[in-house]
Formats: structure tokens, C-alpha cells, sequence
């Protein structure tokens, strides 16, 4: 039996199949969009600095005293969402929200980076504009992106994380790594 394969249709089955594929994940996209109010309605995370390697408990006795300078107390700590962080390769459900608070995981824009970053807010200033204050979770020290203010703006933030679904965002962060995009 001789195997003949038509290259004609074949290519057409291929682009027909990754354009249903491009429709259904922007008809989805912009049905998050409306339905949260943030855009973009989803972020990989692409960096370890949310990365809790252990239990709390264990991952508190190492880490509390970046988070007591700002009057964050395990206890605290303990309530926030995400209290666990997550994960590289994580995918993060965004809405837009006006009143983000301590302990929040917010996705903002920075002017150094092409990938929005996914940290935890620690502190709160301003009135009539507000500035976030943030850190990941595994990292030492507080975010500097907005150099001379007192954090990130609020006009830069996208939204609150509100739900994390674990590790498929990988072969996202594998197209940014070809694209040199991270």
C-alpha cells in the first residue's frame, strides 16, 4: 500500500484549523475583557519572584522581615489572597478594580519591561492618585520601576489577580523566550 499524501490539502486542514484557533482564543480574550474589565484579562507569570518553594510557615520564618517593615505581620499575611504565591509558567485571571489594598496581588505595566509584571502590593500612598508599593514574593526587596515616585501609579496597573491557573502558561513564555521578548 502506498501512502500519497496531498500537500495541497494538508496545508489548507493546517491553516483552517489556526485560524478557528486564533478566533476562538480572541472571542475569548474580549469576552474577558468585557466581562472583567481589565486588558489584558490574563497574564503568564513569567519570573520566579512569586515562587513560595516551601510551606508557609516555613516560607514566613524566611521571609518575614521584609514584610514586617511595612506592618505586615504573619497573621496578616496569612489572609492575603494568594498567600502561597505561585509559580513561573502560571496563568493569572485579571479584573479591574478600583480599590486594590495590602496584600492584593496586582498586575501592572513598567517602562522597562515588554511582559507586565505580577507582584503584591506592601504599601499604599496618595489620595487623589494612588501608588502602589509592591514586591514578589521571593524577591528581598521592593519594585523600583517608577524611579522618584512612591511606587507604581495607578493609571499603570491593569488589575487584581483573582484567580491563578497553574504551569499551562509555558509554551507562552517558550514563543516570548524565541521572540526575545523575556
Amino acid at each position: 500500500m502506498e501512502w500519497k499524501i496531498n500537500w495541497k490539502k494538508e496545508v489548507k486542514e493546517y491553516a483552517e484549523a489556526i485560524i478557528v484557533a486564533l478566533v476562538i482564543y480572541f472571542a475569548f480574550k474580549y469576552i474577558l475583557v468585557l466581562a472583567l474589565g481589565a486588558n489584558p484579562p490574563f497574564a503568564v507569570v513569567v519570573s520566579g519572584s512569586m515562587q513560595h518553594s516551601e510551606d508557609f510557615d516555613s516560607w514566613w520564618s524566611y521571609n518575614y522581615n521584609e514584610y514586617e517593615v511595612y506592618g505586615i505581620d504573619k497573621e496578616n499575611f496569612s489572609n492575603f489572597p494568594s498567600k502561597n504565591g505561585f509559580s513561573r509558567g502560571d496563568i493569572v485571571i485579571i479584573k479591574k478594580e478600583e480599590n486594590i489594598e495590602i496584600g492584593d496581588v496586582i498586575v501592572f505595566k513598567t517602562p522597562s519591561l515588554s511582559v507586565p509584571v505580577v507582584h503584591r502590593v506592601v504599601r499604599i500612598k496618595g489620595e487623589s492618585k494612588r501608588y502602589y508599593l509592591t514586591k514578589g514574593d521571593n524577591n528581598a526587596f521592593p519594585d523600583t520601576y517608577y524611579w522618584g515616585k512612591e511606587g507604581t501609579p495607578e493609571d499603570k496597573v491593569i488589575g487584581r489577580v483573582i484567580l491563578v491557573i497553574p504551569k499551562i502558561g509555558y509554551p507562552s513564555i517558550w514563543l516570548k523566550q524565541l521572540l526575545g521578548m523575556v
